[in-house]
């Protein structure tokens, strides 16, 4: 026996019980059961997410709780009123207003932005909570779009470096040539000119 929810909601999640009774006895298991929405967003591009589409003048507050896959945890969170956003979230991370409606935007998505995003809404008509599991996807155009403006600082930087060490090597070789050639008009010198006797 399988229970079966078709169209599985937000309204769907909370606490489930299945209690069997067979020749051998009663039993009681429970189920937590939550819905996850699956994103996937290009690497490279802006990313958003919308938890609900209660519109602003309707909310009182958003919570986002973000577990990224290598394990950096953050919170941003939005207040109706003052329009407030708090955050232990990087900059790239805020919660934004897109015409009446809250979402969470994520600047320059990157495989370092996946994992787990549970978003919490308190309005007149309750709390609900949404779950998303996040991930990267690469295109073509995101592969080869690896000079981000770090990447971009560290090419530059190897290549000064390498640039730096050919400059001085040629420099080393240049001294060390002239030291030569000085020593063998010096001693050509010194041949040339007769001795007095």
């Amino acid at each position: 026996v399988i229970l079966h929810i078709s169209h599985f909601s937000s309204s769907d999640e909370g606490n489930y019980t299945c209690e069997t009774v067979s020749n051998e006895g009663t039993e009681i298991f429970h189920f937590d059961v939550k819905g996850i929405q699956m994103q996937t967003f290009e690497a490279g591009k802006d990313a958003s997410l919308r938890c609900t589409n209660i519109t602003v003048d309707e909310l009182i507050m958003e919570v986002w709780r973000v577990k990224r896959r290598d394990g950096d945890d953050c919170r941003v969170s939005w207040q109706f009123g003052n329009h407030e956003t708090n955050s232990t979230c990087d900059s790239r991370v805020t919660i934004q207003q897109e015409e009446d409606r809250v979402i969470l935007h994520i600047s320059h998505f990157s495989s370092s932005d996946e994992g787990n995003y549970t978003c919490k809404t308190v309005s007149s008509e309750g709390t609900e909570i949404f779950h998303f599991n996040v991930k990267a996807s690469f295109t073509a155009s995101s592969r080869y779009n690896i000079f981000t403006d770090e990447n971009m600082y560290h090419c530059f930087i190897i290549l000064l470096s390498f640039a730096g060490s050919i400059a001085m090597t040629f420099l080393i070789f240049s001294i060390m040539r002239m030291k030569q050639q000085a020593q063998i008009r010096k001693h050509e010198e010194r041949e040339s000119t007769p001795c007095d006797q």
